[in-house]
């Protein structure tokens, strides 16, 4: 009976070591299918989030065909894209860092003592609004010097639409003492083409803010880290 103990538990030991030799051959073909992804960009994720480069691997390697890097990282924070290792505690490290890396931006536009051009918003709001799964409507508030007051996600939508009242952006302008006003929002879909809809937006807002003597500067759109302009098209 002791001998027959010992063959199961050596077969038991060689089926855990076997399959643990597998899990590390498919973690090594999933760490190929990511290697557009460096390894500056796995240590930053790894190091922000505290876990396992091969983690970091193996998320990378799921979804890098289809998703973009930004979006990865925001459906991470979001819980749309789990792992074993990936905790809460985690997450909100990631969260953190994002946050962190919109006031530095935030500050950037809002201490400088020359006049801006619209196109120094342009990486601010990619960097608010990339990789979001559902499309925000951000408005940035300015002073006469085009430098940034505040700014404020006003209106939320589903995947492809987001509601947007001409009043909520006019009143907003009026409570922070805006002399123009930026708006911008995200395509979810990835296509940066400004629909007929965001067009009639922008020229309902335009009128209504010129009714307040506030300028409309641009209408922004945001779709995998690029950023169309309307201004630059004429529609502004």
């Amino acid at each position: 009976m002791g001998i027959h103990n010992q063959v199961v538990n050596s077969q038991e030991r060689f089926r855990s070591w076997a399959a643990g030799e597998d899990v590390k051959k498919q973690g090594a073909v999933n760490c190929h299918g990511a290697s557009r992804h460096d390894h500056s960009i796995v240590g930053v994720l790894a190091t922000v989030m505290n876990v396992s480069s091969f983690a970091i691997w193996q998320v990378l390697a799921a979804h890098t065909d289809r998703l973009s890097l930004a979006t990865i990282v925001r459906r991470i924070v979001d819980q749309e894209i789990n792992h074993p290792m990936i905790d809460n505690a985690a997450r909100q490290r990631l969260h953190a860092s994002l946050q962190l890396q919109t006031l530095v931006n935030r500050e950037a536009l809002s201490e400088t003592s020359w006049v801006l051009g619209t196109e120094a918003y342009e990486g601010y709001v990619i960097d608010a609004l990339s990789g979001l799964s559902q499309e925000h409507f951000l408005a940035l508030f300015l002073d006469a010097r085009n430098r940034l007051i505040t700014s404020e996600v006003l209106f939320y939508g589903s995947v492809d639409t987001a509601p947007v009242y001409t009043r909520v952006v006019a009143l907003r302008a009026i409570v922070h003492h805006a002399v123009s006003v930026v708006v911008a929002h995200n395509h979810p879909s990835g296509c940066l083409n400004p629909s007929a809809a965001d067009r009639e937006v922008t020229d309902k807002l335009s009128r209504a803010l010129q009714l307040l003597d506030i300028q409309l500067l641009d209408h922004l759109v945001v779709a995998n880290n690029r950023c169309l302009s309307f201004r630059n098209l004429g529609f502004v």
